[in-house]
């Protein structure tokens, strides 16, 4: 203090080098007094940083809304669900058939709906234990799955789980050999695939059997012959013949795999170049080189208009003898069976290579993808959904069921139409069964979860994971 002019000494006032340095002083004590406090603030702070990460996105939220001019009601209980799930951390949503899991970002995993041979994995205690049919997301915690959970694969009566560790069990029904285990004995506890297979870094699960990506390359197990139409939709053989041990599929047209998506009778594989490849159904309404038969390997898909091959894809959603295809550039294709209207093309018409999904009429636009920019595609039996940048959600194909979300009664749509979700950003859209709806999440604006809402025949159904399942009146 005696060296700024408070204490005992005091700068001269006839002595302009004294006052200088005095003022220089007072500069210099506060800037270092102001950066320890910063230090120090700075240490607290990052005590716990996730944390601070939720109070920084919560501020961000309160922006939003308040920009936005949301009522109060509905303001109150955006906060509460994104305090909820900012707990749970959500990952990413797998589904097929009736059933749903959740994975959060700690790698614990939440199931609801069919659990047939226990697929789920639930254990003596549990609540859902024994349960066919679980009405509330549930923990898994068996001790080989719990906490470790990195991706599920979904089948009708099973599931293939990839762990955080790159090892894969298996869980369920296994008539047809699809736990790979080199037997078709059931199994109500995760088993592993028979060799032990570990370094896996994709899973993916249809009907009655199963693939998995291993050092690049697929291995796939299980049914090879759906219905009995020879699809050979495992690529790894030239006949349709069942495998009970996983066998690697012939690999003469891809480089080293990266995505799987795998449908009832047929398989679709992306390669680390963005290529697509296929196997499987042996009718026309396939993507395949220029042939109408069916393929026992994983061959090239044709480019757009039946020109070149299908490169630079980042992403892909298939069904019953159909794929929609998201292209790096942001254009999406459709091709393969048409029939009720999943190739967008305003007709019902089937095709052997991918088209440009066309825009809604009267949109002013040709192509679906010129009106809006487009960072997500998928769908699962006869109906297709994209998600845009901004968060809307579309969907087309079949609407029998309703399962479009769409407030017109029709029992097809052949264009895209935009759902409507209440005004809601969309984050992932899922399917899970021919008669239920889109399964969605949105976000508010800015990438953060909460809600998952499901459309099951007209009636909408509000999911908490981690809660009880409940519907929420909607603000």
């Amino acid at each position: 203090m005696t060296t700024v002019g408070y204490g005992d000494i005091t700068p001269s006032k006839s002595s302009k080098t004294e006052m200088v340095v005095a003022m220089l002083s007072m500069v210099l004590g506060t800037t270092v007094f102001a950066h320890v406090i910063t230090a120090v603030m700075g240490m607290v702070i990052n005590f716990d940083p996730a944390q601070r990460q939720t109070k920084q996105a919560l501020v961000q939220l309160n922006d939003y809304m308040k920009e936005k001019r949301l009522p109060t009601a509905f303001r109150r209980q955006l906060r509460d669900h994104y305090k909820h799930f900012q707990e749970l951390g959500i990952d990413a949503v797998y589904s097929y058939n009736r059933s749903v899991f959740v994975v959060t970002k700690d790698h614990r995993c939440f199931a609801t709906g069919e659990n047939t041979y226990n697929k789920m994995a639930f254990q003596s205690g549990d609540p859902a234990y024994g349960l066919t049919t679980v009405p509330t997301f549930e923990e898994i915690t068996h001790p080989t799955l719990q906490g470790q959970i990195a991706k599920v694969g979904v089948g009708w009566g099973h599931c293939m789980y990839l762990l955080t560790d790159g090892t894969i069990w298996g869980c369920g029904y296994n008539a047809h050999g699809q736990l790979g285990t080199n037997n078709n004995t059931n199994s109500q506890v995760p088993v592993r695939p028979y060799d032990n297979y570990e370094m896996v870094t994709d899973v993916d699960c249809a009907h009655v059997w199963s693939a998995w990506i291993k050092n690049g390359q697929v291995w796939s197990c299980g049914n090879n012959d759906h219905d009995g139409n020879h699809n050979r939709r495992q690529g790894h053989n030239n006949n349709s013949t069942n495998s009970r041990q996983p066998r690697q599929w012939l690999t003469y047209h891809f480089s080293t795999a990266d995505r799987l998506l795998l449908a009832d009778d047929q398989s679709w594989m992306i390669d680390t170049t963005g290529m697509l490849s296929a196997t499987g159904h042996r009718g026309r309404y396939r993507l395949r080189n220029n042939t109408n038969t069916y393929l026992h390997y994983a061959h090239k898909c044709q480019g757009p208009n039946n020109s070149g091959y299908m490169t630079d894809v980042v992403d892909i959603g298939g069904g019953r003898q159909w794929v929609v295809i998201l292209a790096k550039d942001g254009k999406v294709y459709a091709g393969g069976y048409g029939s009720p209207g999943m190739l967008g093309q305003g007709n019902h018409t089937s095709y052997d290579y991918p088209l440009r999904v066309k825009a809604p009429e009267g949109s002013g636009y040709t192509y679906f993808d010129v009106m809006v920019t487009v960072v997500q595609v998928g769908g699962a039996y006869d109906t297709v959904y994209a998600i845009d940048s901004e968060g809307g959600l579309w969907s087309w194909g079949d609407n029998g069921n309703m399962q479009l979300g769409h407030s017109f009664d029709q029992s097809s749509v052949s264009l895209p139409a935009r759902v409507d979700t209440g005004g809601r950003h969309v984050l992932r859209a899922y399917r899970t069964h021919p008669s239920h709806g889109l399964y969605w999440l949105f976000v508010p604006g800015f990438g953060f979860l909460t809600k998952m809402c499901a459309y099951l025949n007209e009636s909408p159904t509000w999911f908490l994971v981690g809660e009880r399942c409940k519907e929420i009146e909607d603000s």
